[in-house]
């Protein structure tokens, strides 16, 4: 592939019927079909790292072209306004939230109430919690099983206000 001879293959291409010139170039038909998958409202997902959250946001009302929106976890809060705008969500009353797949350990998802908290606080939250790694996270689950958060707010502060190991040992 490295000495790919362009001109020798576009010639094949147009002696074998396979292959139309264009005032662009010449053009042949592969059998690759595209398909769409932006709707002109919700982009199609992105995979661009690693979330700790996948859940689908619809409405409460639900239209019949109103179609739910993936919306993944955590994200730069200014994309988050702009996704909940663009899916026609003005209040946290307009949308109903279903989780599909969460990374969060099991002693802090446990604690939270999904449906019914703010978007904005869990995005908070997954922005804290996805800061914490290995032990540090394993520390954090251990301090939401004692404190017993209700709100995902709590859980946020949890995480922030987690000391590392070794960091504050020993000072007054």
């Amino acid at each position: 592939m490295n000495h790919l001879d362009g001109e020798k293959l576009i010639r094949d291409l147009i002696a074998t019927g396979a292959g139309t010139i264009t005032p662009s170039g010449v053009i042949f038909d592969n059998d690759f079909r595209l398909e769409p998958h932006y709707t002109g409202r919700n982009f199609p997902v992105y995979y661009d790292k690693r979330y700790l959250m996948e859940m689908e946001l619809t409405p409460v009302s639900s239209e019949p072209e109103d179609a739910p929106m993936t919306l993944l976890l955590p994200t730069p809060e200014k994309r988050l306004e702009r996704l909940l705008e663009r899916g026609g969500y003005r209040k946290a009353e307009d949308v109903q939230i279903n989780v599909w797949r969460t990374e969060l350990p099991d002693q802090i998802a446990d604690r939270l109430n999904i449906p019914h908290e703010s978007l904005m606080e869990l995005n908070r939250m997954f922005q804290a919690v996805e800061k914490k790694k290995g032990p540090e996270k394993d520390r954090l689950a251990a301090a939401v099983l004692m404190a017993q958060p209700d709100y995902a707010s709590q859980v946020r502060r949890l995480a922030e206000n987690l000391v590392r190991q070794g960091h504050d040992h020993g000072r007054y």
